[in-house]
């Protein structure tokens, strides 16, 4: 995935759908691989009115998908399991993730305020923009 790829995902999928999961007043979260913070990325969020959440590097913790892949991968591994074939693996991981209900998915954007909480008090309470 390159910068320009990554825009259109984003003007693609995450613009129609933005205003109505977000709310009006949203803000995007993402972290800081180089195709997020690279100079076309950061105008394409200026020229589309996107705002961004400032984030800290290697903070994936802060980040509700890592934790939404660390309960997909134990879907998939459970019990030890291993695969025999790249298609079966991909059959495994398409059957667990249809098993994650909205509420999980709810639940860890819900967590971000005692995420963020916990880190403003790991920085002893100062935020820097």
């Amino acid at each position: 995935m390159n910068a320009a790829g990554y825009q259109q995902l984003l003007e693609q999928y995450f613009l129609p759908q933005s205003e109505h999961i977000g709310g009006p007043f949203f803000m995007f979260q993402q972290d800081n691989a180089p195709v997020h913070t690279a100079k076309s990325t950061f105008e394409w969020f200026l020229d589309n009115g996107v705002h961004i959440i400032d984030w800290p590097p290697r903070s994936p913790d802060l980040n509700p998908v890592e934790n939404m892949w660390g309960i997909l991968a134990r879907a998939v591994y459970a019990g030890g399991r291993q695969y025999n074939s790249t298609a079966d693996l991909k059959k495994a991981i398409s059957s667990e993730w249809s098993k994650i209900e909205q509420k999980c998915l709810q639940k860890l954007v819900e967590t971000m305020p005692n995420r963020i909480y916990e880190l403003i008090l790991k920085q002893g309470g100062k935020i820097s923009y």
